[in-house]
């Protein structure tokens, strides 16, 4: 009885979405296509999952029952099972761009994802004795900036800067990004965004909080600058885009205020195609490797996926904790505690990674400005439903 049910679930989900707006198929969303982008790929039922669950999920996304969302991948044992896109308004950067319909061809935004990239690309740059690094003065990778500092910032550590606990007065938190009094939005608008960080004096003492603040992610930014003797996009290309096959790809830089040499926004402002966000899943999962490559150190990710911060609330919505610009989630499975190193985003962006399980899931969405509860953590509840499906 319960077999016949299920055949006729299936039956009428691809009804469904053979005459939805979207243009795809129960079978592509359960087994995507094989491409050339490296990507293996396979079917999520014969991945461990539960084929009623999941199948239900994949409904109530393309119902629209989760708000705005654009597209739900994921990896399990290396490949690829799970690929389903959507269509909703979205935006570039802050730009409206009005009503996509994705198919994986388009590039999205991954706004606050953009900091997980980039400490990736600091452990590449230090390569390797990464406590002794995390240890020092940030200062003394930006010796150029010295003189710009406020009284007290020579005492903050890298590890403090990557953690948000380096005690900097900044005001990202209390204002949202639509406020010019938002620092965030202040330091696009500054000629000099490494001296705008550096000036802010210190209200905390190093350690004493948490507190967000993407201008650290400019320090670290900085940092890469100063350790790989190179521009920080160049960088970035040669040492994990090239690498991973990443070829399409846009990091935003607020151009009519920065100069042409100075780095794009590392805290926000990269897009990339969803399939290739999956790589950087994948990384997470795989101890640095990429088709038995290693890419990023697999100390760098095993001390990135690390939880240092539990004083979150309420940014950390009874889930998180915070590791080396890696948001580090707690969630539940058949009362197991399952830890997901996740790279957050505004507007929903999520990219869990589960490296004990060889999970990774990607959520991309276009929920900007919302102050809906619901909506803001429905990229976990998405998370969650996979889990739930979830029989290895």
């Amino acid at each position: 009885m319960l077999k016949q049910f299920i055949f006729l679930f299936l039956i009428s989900f691809v009804a469904v979405l053979a005459n939805s707006a979207d243009h795809t198929t129960l079978q592509s969303i359960l087994t995507p296509v094989q491409k050339n982008d490296g990507w293996q790929v396979g079917s999520v039922l014969k991945k461990g999952f539960d084929q009623e669950a999941i199948t239900a999920l994949a409904q109530s996304l393309q119902n629209r029952e989760f708000t705005n969302v654009h597209a739900v991948l994921i990896e399990r044992d290396g490949k690829l099972v799970y690929e389903q896109y959507l269509s909703g308004s979205d935006q570039s950067w802050g730009t409206p761009i009005g009503d996509i319909d994705y198919d994986g061809s388009q590039q999205h935004d991954l706004r606050s994802i953009s900091k997980s990239v980039t400490a990736l690309l600091l452990g590449i740059a230090l390569a390797s004795d990464f406590e002794t690094a995390l240890k020092r003065p940030v200062l003394d990778y930006i010796v150029h900036q010295k003189s710009k500092t406020s009284s007290g910032i020579e005492k903050v550590t890298l590890r403090q800067v990557l953690t948000m606990s380096a005690g900097f007065d900044w005001n990202e938190m209390t204002v949202p990004y639509s406020d010019s009094e938002n620092d965030e939005i202040q330091l696009y608008y500054t000629r000099d965004p490494i001296g705008y960080v550096l000036s802010k004096p210190l209200r905390d003492k190093p350690d004493e909080r948490w507190y967000y603040n993407g201008g650290m992610t400019m320090l670290v930014g900085a940092a890469i600058l100063q350790i790989s003797g190179k521009p920080f996009l160049d960088f970035a290309v040669e040492a994990l885009f090239k690498p991973l096959g990443i070829e399409d790809y846009t990091w935003h830089r607020p151009s009519a205020w920065w100069s042409s040499d100075m780095m794009p926004a590392v805290a926000s402002g990269l897009r990339l195609l969803p399939r290739d966000l999956a790589k950087i899943g994948s990384l997470m999962i795989n101890k640095g490797k990429w088709q038995g490559k290693q890419i990023v150190p697999e100390e760098w990710v095993e001390l990135s996926s690390q939880r240092y911060r539990n004083d979150m609330q309420p940014w950390g919505g009874g889930i998180y904790g915070y590791g080396l610009h890696w948001w580090q989630g707690e969630f539940q499975l058949d009362g197991e505690t399952i830890a997901a190193a996740t790279g957050v985003g505004y507007g929903g962006q999520r990219l869990f990674t589960v490296a004990d399980k060889q999970l990774s899931v990607t959520v991309l969405a276009g929920n900007y400005g919302t102050s809906s509860t619901a909506i803001i953590w429905q990229s976990e509840q998405i998370f969650r439903r996979v889990l739930d499906a979830f029989q290895p």
